[in-house]
């Protein structure tokens, strides 16, 4: 069955029997026939089924219950209830089988008609449920609430097979308590008031929405976004989805989901591309995140008491600087960091949940331990409240809530990072200490618990242990966007990544850091924490390391090795130096781009080579000099090349014998001069020079060298 909606008057519904809803300016559905034209409403005061379909159509009849239905058919598959007076639906028996429910044009102002309150049980602080609530019609399929005066969905819950849910002409200004459901195919909330998407569950059939009629419906980038929420939908407000806009919208990732399902809306204005449907890159995704990374980390602390639909609350996020318990916060409430100095992340988050549901769902993490503290108060007289106090909320009290498990018990569980952990607790007032006692200080008594670092099994087949994480992650700045708009992305953590400590390098230096921990229900990204440093300073200008790479002989290639740390070098000083057998220092000018090499030459040999450097920031400060030093320069074996004769092969012409030479300072050569044509010597030539005389005539000449 389809519904179309007619015109009427601006300002209220009119039904037949006058009666009138004040509304904005929306249309009045109408059933229609398969044929098409609009069904008849019934008027008769009586129960009208179609022939053996468990159908009731009892439209416009001043009704309040369907009591003579529940009794002549408990089997009833659909109930058509437009334009009664409903203020409550209140079945006498419940309506097992019910699958249609169509309650639009009434008076009902939430939905807690879906749901029974258990029974409760009398106990020393008053009547308690015995249990959660029951769904009254856990087959239902198709539900038709428009033209009501609902004004939240708190009382939603989760309805199973639920397929189809209006909710249009109503007074809904929030989707807050919008449970999800997995079967939901069609969505209609048009004509509402929801300003953003605050609370848009998850709903991974969702085929066709219709928000039309909302403030949310003007924003630039409506459709955009609700594909980001919802990536299966193929229609919007009766309007196919365009391959643009599905292009755009897969830009996204969970952050900018999460942030949308909080409330944030962003501010980028529409480019005329993206209304002529010809921008590919329309969404500007940069601004995006750095505009939900800001919503989200306000948003964690403005609303730190609203988080009641949250598995975890955060009561206590902060970086501070390693070993260093003298740290201060600025006016911000952010705290600095230097280069090279580790940062921990102190993480104390809150489970919600009841304690039999928080022990049957642990998150699992690599960094962060799940720590329950539970206090038994008495099994006759139930206490009032119990607080926990413990340094991991900087002993700000942490109330702790009724245990579900056994009367007279009060517990919490904390997720923390590891540490020592000291507690105690306050149970009307009275303090509780057990044992083993720790005294503060200041005097105080506490008991003393080690918290050690969680073991994460690898071979875990649980689905659950791989879903259900809480992951860190440290991020730093981008200078792409400037404050108070930063763009963040990951750092190069390594071996540190999804820890509670990082080491700020070089490249974070004037950058904040930032460290989230994401949690993550069933697969889906449910929470995101922040914690954020001021800019990282750079540490002082320092040489962690000097040395000189290569052998000490004539002829070696010299290179200096050095590690510098400090922020951004600047012109660092390098000197090179000899330092000859006597003492005498000699400096070694090189080129600039040379600072770092030296090729060891003949008068470097039974010298050492000396090298210091001092470090220099880009800013100009200046850090203490090193210096490191080779051994004595070794010469090399004497040996000769490229030997060769000068001058012209003609009598009474001297010839010379030329060669370069290396292995350190040269001595007396030895120079053997040959007729090689006669092959006789020629004593008389002992040096590197000869002159041919007549009886050298047309033969050939040989010289041989023998360095020394």
């Amino acid at each position: 069955r389809s519904l179309t909606y007619a015109a009427t008057t601006p300002t209220r519904f009119e039904s037949s029997r006058g009666r009138g809803s004040p509304r904005g300016s929306r249309g009045t559905p109408t059933r229609r026939r398969p044929g098409g034209s609009p069904k008849a409403h019934s008027r008769s005061g009586s129960a009208q089924s179609r022939s053996g379909s468990h159908s009731y159509t009892l439209n416009s009849q001043d009704r309040t219950h369907v009591r003579d239905v529940e009794h002549e058919d408990p089997a009833v598959e659909h109930l058509y209830l437009r334009e009664n007076n409903f203020k409550d639906f209140d079945p006498y028996l419940p309506l097992t089988n019910l699958k249609t429910l169509d309650l639009a044009l009434n008076m009902l102002p939430n939905l807690q008609f879906l749901w029974e309150a258990q029974p409760a049980k009398q106990t020393a602080s008053g009547p308690v449920p015995i249990g959660p609530p029951i769904l009254r019609l856990p087959n239902l399929r198709h539900l038709y609430l428009t033209g009501n005066e609902i004004r939240n969905l708190s009382g939603l819950g989760v309805i199973p097979h639920l397929e189809t849910l209006t909710l249009s002409n109503n007074l809904v200004g929030t989707l807050r308590g919008f449970c999800p459901q997995q079967h939901l195919h069609v969505l209609s909330c048009h004509h509402n008031l929801l300003k953003d998407f605050d609370g848009f569950p998850a709903l991974p059939e969702l085929r066709s929405v219709h928000f039309v009629g909302n403030p949310v419906a003007s924003h630039p980038f409506y459709r955009i976004i609700l594909l980001m929420l919802a990536g299966t939908l193929e229609r919007i407000d009766n309007e196919p989805v365009r391959h643009f806009e599905r292009v755009e919208a897969g830009r996204g990732d969970a952050k900018l989901r999460l942030a949308l399902m909080e409330g944030w809306l962003p501010t980028q204005q529409q480019p005329p591309a993206y209304k002529r449907q010809e921008a590919p890159a329309a969404v500007d995704i940069a601004m995006w995140h750095a505009e939900a990374d800001a919503f989200l980390f306000n948003r964690q602390t403005v609303r730190d008491g609203e988080y009641t639909d949250k598995t975890l609350r955060v009561v206590r996020m902060e970086l501070v600087p390693s070993g260093n318990p003298t740290y201060s916060e600025d006016a911000a409430g952010l705290y600095g960091g230097s280069e090279n100095v580790p940062l921990d992340l102190h993480v104390c988050l809150v489970d919600t949940r009841a304690r039999s549901v928080a022990r049957a769902g642990v998150y699992h993490s690599h960094s962060l331990v799940p720590v329950e503290f539970r206090v038994q108060t008495g099994a006759k007289k139930r206490a009032h409240s119990a607080h926990l106090i413990t340094n991991l909320n900087n002993y700000e009290p942490i109330a702790m809530k009724p245990d579900d498990t056994e009367f007279g018990s009060f517990f919490v569980t904390l997720y923390t990072s590891p540490g020592t952990c000291l507690y105690k607790y306050v149970v009307d007032d009275r303090e509780v200490v057990d044992e083993p006692v720790a005294i503060t200080e200041d005097g105080y008594e506490f008991t003393k618990l080690l918290i050690a670092a969680p073991a994460m099994r690898s071979d875990v087949d649980d689905e659950e242990c791989r879903t259900s994480v809480l992951h860190v992650r440290w991020l730093h700045s981008n200078e792409a966007i400037t404050p108070p708009l930063q763009l963040f992305a990951p750092v190069e953590a390594g071996e540190e990544g999804n820890c509670c400590r990082y080491t700020p390098t070089d490249q974070t230096v004037g950058r904040c850091v930032r460290a989230e921990v994401l949690c993550y229900d069933a697969g889906r990204l449910e929470s995101c924490f922040y914690c954020l440093s001021n800019p990282i300073a750079p540490s002082p200008p320092e040489l962690t390391h000097l040395d000189i790479d290569g052998d000490a002989v004539e002829g070696e290639m010299l290179m200096l090795r050095r590690v510098y740390k400090g922020g951004a070098e600047g012109p660092s000083v390098i000197r090179w130096a000899r330092q000859h057998p006597d003492g005498l220092i000699e400096d070694l000018h090189l080129p600039e781009e040379m600072h770092d090499v030296y090729l060891l030459k003949e008068g470097d040999v039974g010298c050492e080579i000396y090298v210091t450097c001092t470090p220099v920031r880009s800013d100009g400060e200046v850090g203490a000099m090193r210096e490191a030093h080779t051994a004595k320069v070794a010469a090399l074996a004497p040996t000769i090349e490229k030997l060769r004769f000068t001058g012209a092969a003609v009598e009474g012409l001297p010839l010379t014998v030329k060669f370069m030479y290396s292995g350190g300072r040269p001595g007396e050569h030895r120079y053997e001069w040959f007729n090689a044509t006669h092959k006789t010597d020629l004593p008389s030539a002992t040096g590197p020079q000869y002159t041919p005389i007549a009886g050298d005539l047309n033969c050939a000449i040989e010289c041989r060298v023998t360095p020394v």
